[in-house]
């Protein structure tokens, strides 16, 4: 029968044919139509992800021209993170390098549960919406959770569509709603920075693979973005330091004498040499009475601002209590016994005393620990040191101190030169690390001591820097020369 048909009527297979072309092309018309919208679409929704980013790495670019706090940067940045992908909430920490932990450095304020909570947190919670973020805001992370190890270890972000927390839930405690989340470790070369944590709901959709793609990106940029922020902070509270370092180093400057006393019968010359801006050593010249006058040099253990400021007590100290009274073991004692209460268990001063005489050739001394002065004797040539018992200041409250410390006394002849110093002068150190020794002290003051205080001080100063060349200077250097007329 449809042999009859299709040979009867020949008109029919045409107008099926053409109907079914028709439909044909109507199904390929519309597949196309899906798919310029779906195109369209999809260019809509890159431009609104490239505005979007735009938009964030512009706001970094503006922060950190203009500076400001680190939370405003912290704020921006977790901020921006969420707008660029669409996240519901999210955390920034950052390492810190003491703890050793992941410290929250900006919660947001809608961010939804990622550590577990306790009930309490719950029920205040749902009374106030503020509670988690407080309670997130406050917890720190352990480096060592299973997480935080493979975040870092692979130094990879990381999608997790069913997310269940930055840490292991305890049995006590409720366990974060299981969310899709994107986390991102930052690090400043090798050394961690910190973790960015995004997240959604649990009933939003996941994040898709272009989202996790420009999280990776913004993250990126988010990690170059601190790491020239606090670059740049840096650079600027290293100039703070340094100058305030400099006004420091300029005050100690003016408290050091500037001028040579004014001795009957003797010349004195004295310098000083800090290792960094401020100086752990310091030496003094001090009115006694108007036959008498003292002499003082000083070595605080340890170098830097607070050897600096502890020089500045005991020549305050001294400079109260050494007028009137002319034997220096009485003056240390009270001197140690005002410092002690205010000394680290750590440092200690060394110091010699001397009081000159100016009606004759006696010198009275006593010495706290401090380094043998040295005396070139005119008529010998012989070097000779003068050693007396004693010990430094701040080690003992005082009954050891006063029984240990004791007045000593000797003379300078005409023509002996006499010097104290620091171990700065003694042990300083070469390129090679070698010491410049008291054998070249002592040859150095036998050859000038005739020439004079003011040679001797001058010929030391010049041959240690000569010696030490190009090393740095290891330590503070004070040297005092006193001669006899």
């Amino acid at each position: 029968m449809q042999a009859a048909l299709s040979l009867a009527e020949p008109g029919t297979w045409i107008a099926l044919t053409a109907v079914a072309a028709s439909i044909a092309l109507a199904m390929h018309v519309l597949r196309l139509r899906r798919r310029i919208h779906r195109q369209r679409q999809d260019l809509k929704q890159t431009l609104r992800e490239e505005k979007r980013m735009f938009e964030f790495l512009h706001g970094l670019g503006e922060r950190m021209q203009v500076g400001g706090s680190m939370r405003e940067m912290h704020r921006l940045i977790v901020g921006g993170v969420i707008k660029v992908v669409d996240a519901r909430g999210g955390i920034l920490y950052l390492f810190d390098p003491l703890t050793k932990e992941l410290v929250p450095a900006f919660v947001s304020p809608s961010c939804p549960a990622l550590l577990p909570f306790p009930e309490e947190i719950r029920l205040a919670n749902q009374r106030n919406p503020k509670a988690m973020r407080g309670y997130q805001q406050l917890r720190s992370l352990s480096m060592s959770t299973p997480l935080t190890r493979r975040l870092f270890d692979s130094q990879k972000p990381l999608y997790d569509p069913e997310f269940v927390g930055l840490e292991e839930t305890p049995a006590d405690m409720h366990a974060p709603p299981r969310a899709p989340a994107m986390l991102a470790p930052l690090f400043r070369g090798q050394a961690p920075l910190g973790l960015l944590v995004v997240t959604r709901h649990p009933d939003d959709p996941g994040f898709s693979a272009n989202d996790f793609h420009v999280f990776e990106s913004v993250a990126e940029q988010s990690g170059f973005a601190m790491i020239s922020s606090l670059s740049h902070r840096e650079a600027v509270e290293k100039q703070t330091l340094e100058s305030e370092l400099r006004t420091a180093s300029e005050i100690q400057r003016i408290l050091l004498p500037e001028d040579e006393p004014s001795i009957p019968g003797y010349r004195v010359v004295g310098v000083n040499r800090a290792a960094r801006y401020v100086s752990g050593d310091f030496f003094d010249y001090i009115h006694i009475s108007p036959d008498r006058s003292g002499i003082v040099i000083a070595d605080v253990s340890g170098k830097g601002v607070a050897a600096s400021l502890i020089t500045a007590m005991c020549r305050s100290i001294l400079r109260t209590t050494a007028p009137g009274e002319p034997a220096p073991a009485r003056v240390l004692a009270r001197v140690n016994e005002m410092l002690y209460p205010d000394m680290r268990e750590d440092m200690f001063i060394s110091l010699a005393y001397l009081v000159l005489d100016h009606t004759g050739n006696r010198i009275t001394m006593a010495r706290a620990g401090h380094d043998a002065p040295i005396v070139c004797r005119a008529a010998t040539g012989e070097i000779e040191r003068i050693t007396c018992p004693g010990l430094a200041l701040g080690v003992d409250h005082g009954p050891v101190f006063r029984r240990v410390t004791r007045d000593f006394e000797f003379s300078l002849e005409p023509g002996d030169c006499l010097i104290l110093y620091t171990d700065g002068v003694s042990e300083a150190l070469d390129i090679h690390g070698d010491e410049f020794g008291m054998e070249r002290v002592h040859q150095t003051l036998r050859e000038k001591a005739p020439q004079g205080a003011a040679a001797v001080v001058e010929a030391l100063i010049e041959r240690v820097g000569k010696f030490v060349g190009g090393h740095p200077q290891s330590d503070d250097i004070t040297l005092i020369a006193i001669q006899r007329l």
